[in-house]
């Protein structure tokens, strides 16, 4: 076989019998054979010795270093991708698409009755996976720092970087013990309180006997000892440099025996120390019926620091005391005398008067801006604003504009801040200034030059002031503020205490929804945007009933616990590209598409172009135009695009068109294609309703929501799948028998900021936090 190229290294052998299993030799040697002596064999010439022999056996499908036979196994099919859609994470979701399956598979079955065996397996699977669903989105939440939200799993994560967490503190309460006759020490060590259960039958505030509560199961009740019994828990006694001998016979009169050891005697507190113990003290009793002198000083500094004061209202301090609170309530009618309360003979000031006492301090000192000293941190931080308590104004609706105020990224939340805001500020809401804010170096200041170039205006002469509030102004977060928002948190805090109600626009949930098609970072960013907006919010409005529902399965689940109910509201966006009325006609083509939106993953791109690929193949004659800049995680995509081979031929790609394009667009498409596997609203839809262009869009609730039997919709995340709807759709569209989208509902602008108003002003909310089911624990 030296002749041939391809076999010059192989070797034939033919074999006089069939081979067994057996290990075979085969060798390459030289035969000498001389005369008079036996046969010697030794290896061919020319051969590495170590190479001339080698062993193998003749065995059915094994391969061998040895047989130069070619391999013609086939390769394994290519199969297609199976069609996920991980939006189906609840329990009426994932039922419907096993239904939707066992159609598929199981053709002849059609059984919907509750009781049938089949109905009740897909049932039972769909609430277990409903389950499993939740426990993965928890177990996710707790896996990462910036989104636990168990302390245990914050504990978890801090130690791997050597930092031991404080177990905290438990909650405490004051109780007030009152008896129908005078009565002797308590003796702490055996006293505790419990929670009423029925089958004790003792009204609340009875005295039960240990040998009494034995009887019962410790199930039925819950326990709360005193921090008495607690050996961390101290008593100061303090008073002037002459007074220690009057302060132990306190000590000896009203101290059990068995607590002395935890009472410490101050003389006279050292300055080093003094500041010390006004924050870690939870309570200050003065016992005086005289009105010392250093009394006031004391009492306005522990109120300061935000503790709870108990007087002795039978003596001249408590008169002093009054007469004080009421002089700061004629000065200031924000201050509410209610919260001080006369009862047992003892005027408890709790810690939410000391607050508003802290603040009055604040205004009567002229600290109306800057920066405080707050005393429960011993830290420096700015103040939200200026607390206008010099005079009654017309109230105020502050909305935030922060992001596009400095960065114009023409987006779609940024295109419905401006056109929202135009209304606003064209038609204030009644009884309402509307005043757009930004945040600035620490603070929100009026964002009078932004409001100055949107309405066409003259710039004004001085740089945006810091804002001014009062307690009946509104604050209202239209514009997406992820990072700001956590970051200037106590900017917030201070607009809380000064009764500013917080309300803030929520346009989707997909960050923590769909992390998959979003970077990480920005996942982060809007988790804690997201979980600081629900509790520190009075209200949030979504931009569709879909994220309504949203929000409230997510405030159900992984919200944050509220003191309050958290009101959670919807309104409509509106579409504005008819300002000028297109002056071409519709053409007579059936297969030219359109597609707006930024190019992104959720978006539904990729699938469209595999449809149309599939289509072009097949020889049908249909076009795709896409408008909308490129995003992210989407390189790939792009690139895939531009170096298409239809590119420019029936692809097109818009990356920068202006108003005037889109709507020339939308006047000469055959219909608009809403491929996005998850939306907050869907804004292209109107704006097609519009020019009455027919509409294809994703299967989804928020697209019926908007569009409802005026659009023709489809399923399934294949491009196969996305190719036969078109396919069918063009059809249809031959017969004329498409769904006309003339007939959807669409508002203007002035329309959706009125909706909005009636949320935020006029209260009118779709539902609340308190009517969400109780929270499932993972």
């Amino acid at each position: 076989r030296s002749g041939d190229p391809d076999h010059d290294d192989c070797l034939r052998i033919t074999l006089d019998k069939i081979g067994d299993s057996s290990t075979y030799r085969l060798c390459f040697v030289e035969v000498a054979t001389a005369l008079g002596q036996a046969a010697r064999e030794r290896p061919f010439h020319g051969l590495d010795p170590r190479y001339a022999c080698v062993q193998f056996r003749f065995r059915l499908d094994c391969a061998a270093d040895i047989d130069c036979r070619s391999d013609s196994s086939c390769a394994p099919p290519v199969l297609p991708a199976p069609e996920i859609d991980y939006l189906t994470k609840d329990y009426a979701s994932l039922r419907r698409l096993m239904l939707d399956r066992l159609a598929l598979t199981m053709p002849a079955w059609r059984e919907q009755h509750v009781p049938d065996l089949g109905v009740t397996l897909v049932e039972l699977l769909a609430y277990t996976a409903d389950y499993l669903s939740y426990y993965q989105d928890a177990v996710a939440t707790e896996a990462y720092l910036d989104t636990a939200r168990q302390r245990i799993s914050v504990r978890r994560h801090v130690r791997l970087i050597d930092y031991r967490m404080h177990e905290g503190c438990n909650a405490r309460a004051w109780v007030t013990l009152e008896s129908a006759s005078d009565v002797g020490p308590l003796p702490l060590a055996g006293l505790y309180f419990i929670t009423g259960f029925a089958q004790l039958g003792a009204q609340a505030g009875a005295v039960l006997s240990h040998d009494t509560l034995a009887r019962y199961p410790a199930s039925a009740y819950e326990v709360f000892e005193p921090l008495a019994s607690d050996p961390q828990c101290f008593l100061i006694l303090s008073g002037e440099d002459k007074e220690p001998a009057r302060l132990r016979q306190v000590l000896e009169t009203t101290v059990p025996a068995d607590m002395r050891s935890r009472v410490r005697i101050v003389d006279a507190t050292p300055p080093e120390f003094e500041h010390a113990f006004y924050l870690a003290a939870d309570a200050a009793v003065f016992l005086e019926r005289r009105a010392l002198p250093y009394y006031a000083a004391c009492v306005a500094r522990c109120l300061a620091c935000g503790m709870q004061v108990i007087f002795n209202a039978n003596g001249e301090m408590t008169g002093q005391v009054v007469d004080a609170l009421i002089g700061l309530e004629r000065r200031n009618k924000e201050l509410a005398f209610h919260d001080a309360t006369l009862r047992a003979g003892e005027l408890i000031v709790d810690s939410s008067f000391a607050e508003i006492y802290q603040e009055a301090l604040q205004i009567q000192h002229g600290l109306r801006s800057g920066s405080i000293a707050r005393q429960s941190t011993n830290e420096t931080v700015p103040l939200a604003c200026r607390y206008d308590a010099a005079q009654r104004h017309v109230p105020q609706l502050l909305v935030d504009v922060s992001i596009i105020a400095t960065h114009n990224l023409h987006s779609g939340i940024q295109r419905v801040v401006r056109n929202v805001l135009l209304e606003l500020l064209k038609s204030p809401p009644a009884g309402y200034r509307v005043m757009p804010v930004r945040e600035f170096n620490g603070h929100y200041a009026y964002a009078t030059g932004f409001a100055a170039s949107l309405l066409q205006a003259e710039p004004p002469a001085e740089p945006d002031q810091p804002i001014a509030v009062n307690a009946d102004d509104v604050f209202l977060g239209l514009d997406l503020f992820p990072y700001g928002i956590q970051r200037n948190l106590p900017l917030f805090d201070d607009l809380k205490r000064h009764g500013v109600r917080l309300y803030f626009v929520l346009y989707d949930l997909l960050p923590v929804r769909r992390p998959d098609v979003f970077p990480r970072e920005a996942c982060a960013n809007f988790s804690q945007w997201l979980e600081t907006v629900t509790r520190i919010g009075d209200g949030i409005v979504g931009i569709s009933r879909a994220v309504a529902d949203d929000l409230a399965d997510w405030m159900a689940t992984l919200g944050p616990r509220r003191a309050e109910p958290l009101q959670i509201g919807y309104f409509h966006l509106g579409a504005d590209l008819l300002a000028t009325k297109p002056h071409a006609a519709r053409n007579d083509a059936i297969g030219d598409f359109l597609m707006v939106g930024t190019v992104e993953p959720r978006k539904g791109y990729a699938q469209a172009l595999d449809a149309f690929d599939r289509m072009w193949k097949d020889g049908v004659d249909a076009r795709l135009a896409i408008v909308g800049k490129q995003g992210w995680m989407v390189d790939e995509l792009a690139a895939r695009l531009r170096s298409h081979p239809e590119y420019c031929r029936r692809l097109f790609w818009f990356e920068s068109a202006d108003d005037g394009i889109l709507a020339r667009l939308y006047t000469e498409s055959s219909a608009l294609l809403l491929a996005s596997e998850a939306e907050g609203f869907g804004l292209p839809l109107v704006e097609a309703a519009q020019y009455d262009l027919p509409i294809v869009a994703r299967n989804l609730p928020v697209f019926r929501e908007v569009a409802g039997a005026h659009a023709y919709y489809f399923d399934g995340q294949s491009g196969d799948s996305l190719a036969r709807a078109l396919r069918e759709w063009m059809q249809m569209r031959a017969r004329n028998a498409v769904p006309h989208s003339s007939g959807l509902r669409r508002l203007d602008w002035t329309e959706s900021a009125a909706q909005l108003m009636r949320a935020v002003i006029g209260s009118e909310w779709y539902r609340n936090s308190a009517e969400l089911p109780l929270r499932r624990s993972a």
